[in-house]
């Protein structure tokens, strides 16, 4: 009998998120060991940022319900109990979408930059040719 895999449950997907920031970035030619390395370091920002806003909206029993929900489903991540939690916390829907679109302007901004920077540079040197 094949080994199968148990498919993980997921309540929140942050790939789209990593490959909304990745092609807004126009990283153009990236080594795929690069762009797995950049793919973490986004998702792992993106973790931090939802946690710490989930985690600020939380009272003490809502803490409680959080370690229980871990405790009591193993097969859940951090992520995913932090998700479950969440939906009973006030406004956070707001404050979770503040954070993430705050996030993805935070990491697109340089990239932004760097094209206009690039775009300037051919814009003049057509000009003084």
């Amino acid at each position: 009998m094949a080994d199968k895999k148990q498919k993980k449950v997921q309540y929140f997907n942050s790939q789209a998120f990593v490959d909304k920031v990745l092609q807004d970035c126009e990283l153009g030619d990236v080594s795929t060991q690069d762009r797995a390395e950049l793919s973490e370091q986004i998702e792992r920002r993106l973790s931090e940022r939802i946690t710490a806003v989930v985690i600020n909206g939380m009272k003490d029993k809502d803490m409680d319900l959080y370690e229980k929900v871990l405790a009591d489903h193993p097969e859940l991540d951090d992520m995913d109990a932090l998700t479950i939690i969440a939906s009973g916390l006030p406004d956070l829907q707001i404050k979770l979408l503040k954070a993430i679109q705050d996030l993805y302007e935070e990491l697109t901004y340089d990239a932004r930059q760097i094209q206009r920077a690039m775009d300037n540079r051919t814009a003049a040197e057509q000009v003084m040719l």
